[in-house]
């Protein structure tokens, strides 16, 4: 049922909503959803201030940083609204945009989130803005970079969604374009800028090898477990038709030298071969491709001579997915990342 102090969150904030849910276990399928906004009477600020509260208390934060995003009727709307990013959308919306998590509260779902993203962010910012919704983590201001998540999206659950909006509307393309890129579960933004980096065609400044599966379990027989102590591993990439994988060495994971080695030999034992990738041969374009010419030979494919205008395009490319800030000295968080203030985990 429509009320007329309903407040329809959107962009950002409904990423940061559904971001936060996904922690505790809870989808945007979990919650009712609703017809696509009538707007009566036109929002005001004391229901955005309501709202603000009544999200506080759901998402049990002490406060949500600066405006929060809401979606109003019109332009006119955008500018007597006051305490808010307020955001009009002119195109029929697609059933199931919005879900209803409390009382006045509606939050467009994370698919929609999408295509009103693409109008402001690059096609490899979107990319990777999808990998993070379909993978087990989102960007965080925190010390780790990301918080944990239990996946926020299905990429299958977005080509549907794409599949029943008209063809010209506003940001499709663009989403229809992140996807075709985007893999399903990776843990990290760094697994997801390696995966794009390895897999993206030459042109856009990739390596345009064959897609591997991210953290694929392999399952170990008895002499494995043997030695391994363990009945299964998850290989961060994983190409299936030639048994090779490559472990991501992030700074938390993958230290113990006796454990990797153990885990080195049991896969072994199942046929598999692994080698190690670190954050420096990524970065280092004659040692990644030192990488991605062995991938390459395995699959019987030849590296051809990159086209024109490919060191360019891989070197924006580069900087697109690993935007390293020498000030900081750290990678910049993108700019829908949430707020330490605003996280569960620090």
């Amino acid at each position: 049922m429509i009320d007329s102090n309903d407040v329809y969150i959107s962009h950002i904030t409904a990423l940061w909503v559904w971001a936060l849910l996904s922690q505790r276990g809870q989808r945007a399928t979990s919650f009712e959803t609703v017809p696509p906004p009538c707007f009566e009477g036109g929002l005001r600020s004391s229901n955005v201030q309501a709202a603000r509260a009544t999200l506080q208390e759901f998402l049990e934060v002490v406060d949500i940083p600066g405006e929060i995003d809401v979606l109003v009727q019109s332009n006119h709307q955008r500018h007597i609204v006051r305490n808010a990013r307020t955001h009009t959308w002119k195109a029929q919306m697609p059933l199931g945009s919005y879900r209803r998590i409390c009382d006045n509260v509606l939050v467009c779902c994370p698919e929609f989130c999408l295509m009103q993203m693409s109008t402001s962010l690059s096609p490899v910012e979107l990319a990777l803005l999808t990998c993070a919704l379909a993978g087990n983590y989102f960007p965080a201001d925190c010390s780790k970079g990301f918080i944990e998540t239990r996946g926020i999206l299905n990429l299958m659950s977005l080509e549907r969604f794409l599949s029943d909006v008209p063809s010209r509307t506003m940001g499709i393309r663009r989403c229809g374009k992140a996807l075709s890129y985007a893999f399903e579960g990776p843990r990290s933004p760094m697994e997801s800028a390696t995966a794009l980096l390895l897999t993206m065609g030459r042109r856009d400044g990739g390596y345009h090898l064959p897609r591997p599966t991210l953290n694929h379990r392999i399952n170990l027989g008895r002499t494995a477990r043997q030695i391994s102590g363990t009945d299964h591993y998850v290989i961060d990439f994983y190409w299936p038709q030639i048994r090779f994988g490559l472990e991501y060495n992030g700074i938390e994971y993958h230290t113990n030298v006796s454990r990797d080695l153990r885990r080195e030999l049991a896969l072994s034992e199942e046929g598999i071969t692994i080698q190690a990738l670190t954050i420096e041969q990524v970065l280092d374009q004659a040692q990644l491709r030192s990488v991605v010419r062995r991938i390459a030979e395995l699959h019987g494919l030849r590296l051809h001579r990159p086209p024109a205008g490919c060191p360019q395009a891989r070197y924006n490319l580069i900087n697109a997915l690993f935007p390293w800030d020498p000030d900081l000295r750290k990678f910049r968080q993108p700019r829908y990342a949430i707020p330490q203030e605003f996280c569960l985990e620090a």
